[in-house]
């Protein structure tokens, strides 16, 4: 979607852009090349115009003639552009950058006016191949912003390298709690665990556990000792049916039936064998944290405690009768077991509220149940344009203003819900991912952080879109009847 600006590009921007461009910190810089500078000159005609497709053609343009140059003016456009140019910035960075642009840019930028380009650019490290990327982490493992914190960490586990460990197991922290609040510091937490159970392929559910196994591989490097792993508890299928308390395990999963009679409960909902069953569910999750990754990254989670629920233990549980699930605490779900195929719906769901909450903040509620379903019903293309959105009694609505009308929603994560209000949140966000915007996944991720740390809908929006929200609405009422 062709957009133009209608107000004129900040001139301190134009400024930077006609004089020489100052390289990254911890960036050599030499003469600029000539095509570079051609290059340079029609990005900022392109930055003159507002049309934000020939900016980002512009950008292309200057990566491709000397990616020092790409970088610098990815840089200026971040720190001094209007804020919704920033996420074509970053992904020009996240496409074109290697691990020592990524993080010289990331310790460049300002902590608290860009914490979400950090976030984005300090997570990208982990996605190269740079034999010093974990060296490059490392500083990052300290930073003022837990979540760059947590981005840091998770990197590492993206490396897949194990001597990573050693970079925050000094800080490991116990296993968050019943009481831990939706915050920042449960994000970094939940992403320590997830990462070690990544690197070691088990749940390491305190520092000891993580420092033993890390002593034994140790040993076991230098011949001596067994290679045997002592450290924590490992994770994979049990194909067994669930023992005398219900209780069963998946390398996603520790599960457990809370239901009257196991048997029947298994049969009235249609599910398949243990083994299927156990199966089914994990590739729910593998499927959800595959449909997320391209907004949230590689998921890297602690094994979630799954209760699967007969009505009864739902209604205990402060549930509907149907379709129920919610979180019960962090790190613990319940889903009524009524029907096969819609628990497995449900597991895919509750696996991407599990990686947003490793994330990121508190969400709204639309927000968060709108990316939930897009990144699990929509992974691929949107199913709103044409014919499912005509059949679906939205109609009203959108024409009232799919966002205006969406975003009063509120409450806690769980399906004991209206219909429709899913449907409209669903059909919200797969508008900002597939409406035209650029660098999509980027500005979703983006607008998640800035809405995590409790800017307003309208804020947030028209600085990652740049546009309002009864634009957006209109914007959305076009697409949706394109095709």
């Amino acid at each position: 979607m062709k957009r133009t600006s209608t107000a004129v590009v900040l001139g301190a921007l134009l400024i930077a852009l006609v004089a020489p461009l100052a390289a990254p910190a911890n960036q050599q810089r030499g003469r600029v090349p000539t095509a570079a500078r051609e290059a340079q000159a029609e990005f900022t005609r392109a930055v003159r115009t507002g049309d934000e497709v020939a900016i980002a053609e512009a950008l292309r343009g200057v990566w491709e003639a000397d990616t020092n140059s790409g970088a610098q003016a990815s840089l200026h456009l971040i720190q001094r552009g209007r804020p919704h140019m920033s996420p074509m910035a970053v992904g020009a960075l996240l496409r074109w950058g290697d691990a020592e642009l990524l993080s010289a840019s990331a310790a460049e930028l300002n902590a608290a006016r860009n914490r979400d380009e950090r976030r984005l650019l300090v997570r990208a490290i982990g996605s190269t191949e740079d034999i010093d990327a974990l060296e490059r982490l490392r500083p990052f493992l300290r930073d003022s912003d837990e979540l760059v914190q947590a981005a840091a960490i998770a990197a590492i586990a993206d490396l897949g390298e194990p001597e990573g460990l050693t970079l925050f197991a000094d800080r490991y922290p116990m296993r968050p709690t019943e009481q831990a609040q939706r915050n920042d510091r449960l994000a970094l937490e939940l992403t320590m665990h997830g990462a070690a159970l990544t690197l070691t392929g088990r749940a390491m559910h305190t520092q000891d556990d993580l420092r033993t196994w890390m002593r034994e591989r140790e040993d076991g490097a230098r011949g001596r000792g067994a290679t045997r792993r002592s450290g924590g508890v490992e994770r994979g299928f049990n194909d067994l049916p669930p023992d005398r308390d219900g209780r069963f395990t998946t390398p996603s999963f520790d599960g457990r039936f809370m239901v009257g009679d196991l048997d029947r409960t298994i049969r009235d909902a249609g599910a398949p064998g243990w083994r299927e069953l156990y199966r089914g569910l994990e590739d729910a999750a593998k499927s959800a944290k595959s449909g997320a990754e391209g907004v949230f990254g590689k998921a890297h989670l602690p094994a979630l405690e799954l209760r699967l629920a007969d009505e009864r233990m739902v209604a205990a549980a402060g549930g509907g009768p149907r379709g129920f699930y919610g979180f019960r605490r962090p790190g613990q779900v319940i889903i009524h077991f009524d029907n096969w195929e819609r628990v497995r719906a449900s597991v895919a769901n509750l696996t991407i509220h599990s990686i947003e909450m490793a994330s990121l903040g508190p969400i709204p509620r639309w927000l968060s149940e709108g990316v939930a379903e897009s990144l699990t019903r929509s992974a691929q293309r949107s199913e709103w344009v044409g014919p499912k959105y005509a059949g679906a009694g939205l109609t009203d609505d959108v024409q009232r203003g799919a966002f205006s009308t969406v975003r009063q929603w509120t409450g806690d994560v769980g399906s004991n819900e209206d219909p429709k209000l899913y449907q409209l949140a669903h059909l919200a966000v797969d508008y900002l991912r597939y409406g035209g915007f650029s660098d999509a996944n980027v500005r979703l991720s983006m607008l998640l952080g800035r809405m995590s740390r409790g800017e307003s809908e309208a804020t947030a929006l028209q600085a990652v879109y740049g546009l309002s929200m009864r634009e957006l609405d209109a914007g959305l009422r076009e697409w949706v009847s394109s095709d």
